[in-house]
């Protein structure tokens, strides 16, 4: 069977780096005020260094494992904690969700056994792919005197880059010792978990569409001054990576024209969002945009946080939509200030819009499913963005109004289950068959080309077109895909048109060949 090695090509850089247990939000101020309406119709210390090694050891090498460790527990992260092995067992099948093409880490707490020393060791994990050539990575790493299972800081780790996480997948972990005398793979040994052949098992979930999130700019207008948020291509960046490291998927942010804005602030000196949430709600439906896309207003109704916000205040708001088929009432809004903690507003009010409700923590506890006491996340989790662990003791969900915050496995389930119902309800539309136009500016022809009933994707530029069919003559945007010379390309129209009647404005001297 032939195996690619990983680590002469370096195609993973396996790092175990000194970090710091955290719950990464900053936002310790962050007001924690917000409404829902109801949807519509119904590691402390530095364990070891861990580089991709120059060579990996020969089979033979790889049956050498370490005689004083035992292997307590492996759990695999992404943001939540996937446990999938312990105390000499696989776990059930655990139903935390794993999502396919992102960073997997695979840490792994090991006992001493008597005669212990602290020495580098190398951590191996071979990952068995359901179809294809298994995959070696290693480490180069020191396992501690103790290691608490509950503490990921105690416990070394190596990190699966996205493009082995595709779909399901084998693992078998081991500790060698180039010192110890070779174990054959098929007897059991407390320093390997799963073998080549009896890997343990690592189900990944189907690849999703990713979210479509329309961003509106509010224009807000106050005592002849106008006030606008932060639509910064750095600011638009925190909201994605913080999306995509709360959110069991991945993002696609459309940045909508500007809405002005002049309602006053409500007796209690807040932003109003109630009427402009309704507005969202009836320029969607105009828009004619997918159902299962969502709206979010971003408002900065003064020039700072906290000349808006001397307290508290309200940050946000949005319809809670329990129901997924109630595609009109995917909107809310909130602050749209500089900085994270607009972002962690995002975070929380789209929550709502996706269905959850609050978990408690310095609010009600409007879901009484929630499974953790307070409101808190209960399992350790782990920031994608800086490597940092997330103590749940620390941290609360990001439904609740407690900071620091982060998401729990509970909410990371419900999140992607939402996202499942609605490519369930949604699904991608068949490509319309559409008629190839060749264009040549060296010679100023064009030519009527293929019909293709199954475009794969269409161009990256558009091209005015002017056609004639039983609607009269229009002018419509043809995707286009242009040469590298620039003197010729090929657009794309829809299959009834006619495309000997097309005609294009800005390259009038085309001739039909």
């Amino acid at each position: 069977m032939r195996r690619t090695h990983v680590g002469t090509t370096l195609l993973a850089l396996l790092t175990l780096l000194a970090l710091a247990t955290a719950c990464d939000d900053p936002s310790s101020n962050r007001p924690r005020d917000d409404a829902a309406i109801d949807g519509g119709p119904d590691a402390a210390d530095v364990i070891g260094d861990a580089d991709a090694d120059a060579e990996l050891p020969d089979p033979d090498e790889r049956l050498k494992l370490a005689g004083d460790l035992a292997i307590m527990k492996i759990s695999l992260f992404q943001s939540v904690e996937i446990p999938i092995w312990r105390d000499g067992d696989a776990l059930a099948p655990s139903a935390i969700v794993i999502v396919p093409d992102r960073t997997l880490r695979v840490v792994v707490w090991a006992a001493p056994q008597n005669g212990y020393s602290a020495r580098p060791l190398t951590l191996m994990v071979s990952v068995i792919p359901a179809a294809g050539d298994p995959v070696d990575l290693q480490a180069t790493v020191t396992f501690p005197a103790a290691s608490d299972p509950a503490n990921p800081a105690t416990a070394v780790f190596l990190e699966l880059p996205s493009s082995l996480v595709p779909a399901n997948l084998g693992l078998s972990v081991r500790i060698l010792d180039e010192a110890s005398a070779q174990t054959p793979e098929t007897q059991p040994h407390p320093a390997r978990a799963g073998t080549l052949t009896a890997p343990l098992a690592v189900a990944v979930e189907p690849a999703q569409e990713p979210v479509r999130l329309i961003l509106i700019p509010i224009r807000y207008q106050d005592g002849g001054q106008d006030f606008l948020p932060d639509t910064s291509p750095a600011q638009l960046a925190l909201y994605e990576t913080l999306l995509e490291a709360t959110y069991p998927g991945g993002f696609e942010l459309v940045l909508h024209a500007e809405l002005a804005w002049d309602d006053p602030f409500t007796w209690t000196g807040n932003f109003d969002f109630g009427d402009l949430n309704g507005a969202l709600v009836d320029m969607k439906a105009s828009e004619g945009e997918a159902p299962e896309s969502y709206y979010y207003a971003l408002v900065a109704p003064a020039d700072t946080f906290s000349d808006y916000c001397g307290g508290s205040c309200t940050t946000g708001q949005s319809y809670e939509v329990s129901n997924p088929g109630s595609a009109d009432y995917r909107v809310g809004g909130g602050m749209g200030f500089s900085g994270e903690n607009s972002a962690w507003t995002l975070v929380h009010e789209l929550g709502h819009m996706f269905g959850r409700s609050h978990t408690g923590c310095d609010v009600s506890r409007d879901d009484d499913d929630y499974p953790y006491s307070g409101g808190m996340l209960g399992s350790w989790g782990l920031d994608p963005r800086s490597g940092a662990w997330i103590d749940p003791a620390d941290c609360a969900d990001f439904m609740g109004y407690c900071d620091p915050t982060w998401v729990s496995d509970y909410t990371w389930n419900g999140l992607y289950d939402r996202i499942v119902e609605l490519a369930q309800l949604y699904p991608p539309a068949a490509p319309s068959p559409v008629r190839l136009l060749h264009m040549n500016l060296a010679d100023g022809t064009l030519r009527v080309g293929a019909l293709l009933t199954a475009p794969r994707a269409p161009g990256d530029r558009t091209v005015r077109v002017l056609v004639s069919d039983a609607k009269g003559t229009r002018e419509i945007d043809a995707p286009a895909v242009f040469q590298s010379g620039g003197t010729a390309f090929t657009l794309a129209l829809p299959a009834g048109i006619d495309a000997r009647s097309a005609q294009l404005p800005d390259f009038p001297h085309l001739t039909l060949r």
